[in-house]
């Protein structure tokens, strides 16, 4: 259940909940009832799929009311467009791997003649089961208002609604920054079978020992990003008796995440190019 000012805390969130403003301009009323059916839990069963939203939106009546918001999906050949556009930039990459939406974002898509917001009334398709004749209604508000709330949670639910997961987006994006000479972040392949151990002889003789029992070609190295959160962040524990503390941790976490990322760039790099760090596309 969304609490008062609990909608659009993010930009992108706050950019969905001007569509729904503008999609209600002429119902201004249904808009307030329908953050109140939005806070006291009435919307329930919230469906995200490619150019539909579904949801079960409890009102008056025992029976829920069948809501539907529908947004183009866009096509695969304007996603391959808008993942070009994407891969000349390192940032959109860096900061999508940590779950936020780059505020630049949609100049990449308008640079492809698109939006990945709803730019006009006319590109959202809403209906709603209630005999309400208004559109939106109070129910298609509020569901309106939850899946922002969604938004906020998780950035790639919006990129979902237009046609795309996060797991295919990622892929894509790698793929392509690969293809257009980028450094690939993705991380290396390991060997199909490990090797047997070898271990040392009880005794060497400084020949052997000074000598390289192998090719250094059959020397593997696996450079990744770490998992999780920051390992320094969990160690240090919540920062205490300072204003904003949250907030500050959280754009730590952000700043080790790119920091993690360039590094990763950079040790993928050709000789060449980490030689001339102010070469790569960062």
């Amino acid at each position: 259940m969304a609490k008062k000012g609990a909608f659009g805390r993010t930009w992108w969130a706050e950019k969905w909940i001007e569509a729904l403003e503008i999609l209600g301009r002429d119902y201004s009323n249904r808009l307030p009832r329908g953050r109140t059916y939005a806070r006291r839990g009435a919307v329930r069963d919230l469906i995200i799929l490619p150019g539909e939203v579904r949801a079960k939106v409890q009102g008056t009546r025992r029976t829920p009311y069948q809501v539907r918001i529908k947004l183009p999906a866009l096509t695969n050949k304007q996603w391959q467009n808008v993942i070009t556009a994407l891969a000349k930039q390192a940032i959109f990459a860096a900061k999508l791997l940590v779950g936020e939406m780059p505020s630049t974002i949609d100049e990449a898509f308008n640079g492809c003649g698109l939006s990945l917001f709803p730019v006009k009334a006319t590109e959202l398709k809403t209906s709603c089961s209630c005999p309400d004749w208004a559109n939106p209604c109070k129910h298609i508000a509020a569901t309106h208002y939850i899946l922002g709330q969604s938004f906020d949670s998780d950035p790639f639910l919006l990129f979902e609604l237009r046609g795309r997961t996060k797991e295919k987006l990622m892929e894509e994006l790698r793929e392509a920054r690969s293809a257009h000479g980028c450094v690939e972040t993705k991380s290396l392949p390991q060997e199909e079978k490990e090797p047997a151990e070898q271990l040392l002889p009880d005794t060497l003789n400084e020949e052997e020992f000074v000598s390289l029992g192998a090719s250094l070609e059959d020397l593997h190295f696996h450079i990744s990003q770490p998992q999780g959160k920051s390992t320094t962040l969990s160690r240090l524990g919540p920062l205490s008796g300072i204003a904003g503390g949250h907030l500050f941790t959280v754009q730590l976490e952000q700043i080790y995440s790119y920091v993690s990322f360039l590094a990763q760039e950079i040790a993928l790099a050709s000789p060449k190019k980490r030689k001339r760090g102010s070469d790569l596309d960062i």
